[in-house]
């Protein structure tokens, strides 16, 4: 009968129960296995925050998943301003390279005031590469050469407004007159607001440059800049904004995933991130007149006067009107030519501060 069989299942089940009670021991779903049929549970997902945030999930940024890879999409969209700077002291108002601790103030004040939220270039990239999340609207405050302002002027103002900023250091300049020492280079590092990245060991024109010189500048100054920091550089800032297409593959070779030049105009992703377009500050410029000159409006030509109608006569002995053209007013025209263009040029390798740089021998 069929009742036998279940019955002694029935049995042997409760045998296998009582001696796991005498062990200690209880796990009734392994007793009751071939009885209850096992019910398939789906585990809860994690939550979109727990997903995306690398402390509880325990990934690195750049772990590509559906929604990083389209805020990626997102932050490759948005065309941010960089700002460019290079001194900020009050003892050379002509020069084009210093602004006043004053006008820097005001600046930072107002851009926090348009709503824009400063990050770093180290932040830009991991936007661009992984869906490292952006503001609504980001800004990069970035200085080039690592004057020695930047500390004991710049660097005040922006803990003062907590506000981040990244500085390119010349490693060859550190601890020369008007220049960043080590020891400031720390300090602001550490304090969380400066991202500190290359702008190679000694300033020369890469263009003027071999590839293995270039290599070199390249990788002399993230070396020293990692030894001194204890952080990757993964950014550099060409010296006078000088590009070759030629040598970006030695950027990536050399460890480098982005690169700042002093061309004109809102950074983008389109442009290549070895292209990355800045705005230059310059001196007594307000926030708004910055990004101005980054799109600058394209000129239109006034509308050409209406010409004049000739006026018509007749002679005296009324045979066909004759025209006479109008008397010309005024001085004729001198012809004019363009002056051939002179050629663009370079900016100074050092800025005059407090006292005039040493030369680089």
């Amino acid at each position: 009968m069929s009742y036998y069989p279940r019955l002694r299942h029935l049995l042997l089940s409760l045998t296998v129960c009582s001696l796991a009670l005498t062990s200690g021991v209880f796990q009734p779903e392994q007793a009751f296995a071939d009885t209850v049929p096992t019910k398939t549970t789906q585990k809860t997902p994690p939550s979109a925050n727990n997903a995306a945030n690398p402390a509880t999930t325990g990934t690195h940024p750049a772990a590509q998943t559906p929604q990083t890879t389209n805020v990626t999409k997102q932050n490759r969209l948005k065309s941010i301003p960089v700002l460019m700077y290079h001194s900020i002291n009050t003892n050379d108002t002509n020069n084009s390279l210093i602004v006043t601790p004053e006008q820097f103030d005001k600046n930072v004040t107002d851009l926090l005031k348009n709503g824009y939220t400063p990050i770093t270039a180290t932040e830009l990239d991991l936007a661009w590469e992984s869906g490292h999340p952006l503001p609504s609207k980001p800004i990069l405050i970035t200085f080039d050469d690592g004057y020695e302002d930047n500390f004991t002027n710049a660097f005040p103002i922006l803990q003062k407004h907590k506000v981040k900023a990244t500085i390119f250091i010349i490693t060859g300049s550190v601890g020369r007159r008007n220049y960043l020492t080590w020891d400031q280079i720390r300090t602001m590092h550490q304090s969380g607001l400066i991202d500190i990245e290359s702008h190679s060991v000694t300033h020369r024109d890469i263009t003027r440059l071999s590839a293995k010189e270039f290599s070199a500048e390249l990788t002399e100054s993230k070396k020293a800049l990692e030894t001194e920091l204890k952080k990757t550089i993964t950014i550099f800032s060409y010296p006078y904004g000088q590009q070759k297409r030629a040598y970006m593959p030695i950027l990536k070779q050399a460890g480098y995933k982005m690169a700042f030049s002093t061309q004109t105009g809102l950074a983008s992703f389109t442009q290549g991130v070895y292209y990355v377009k800045r705005i230059k500050a310059m001196p007594e410029q307000s926030f708004v007149a910055i990004l101005q000159s980054a799109t600058p409006t394209k000129l239109t030509k006034a509308p050409a006067p209406p010409a004049k109608t000739p006026v018509v006569t007749t002679n005296k002995a009324g045979k066909a009107p004759v025209q006479t053209p109008p008397k010309p007013t005024g001085q004729p025209a001198k012809p004019t030519t363009r002056p051939p263009a002179s050629p663009a040029q370079a900016p100074p390798a050092d800025i005059q501060v407090s006292a005039a740089p040493e030369q680089t021998r």
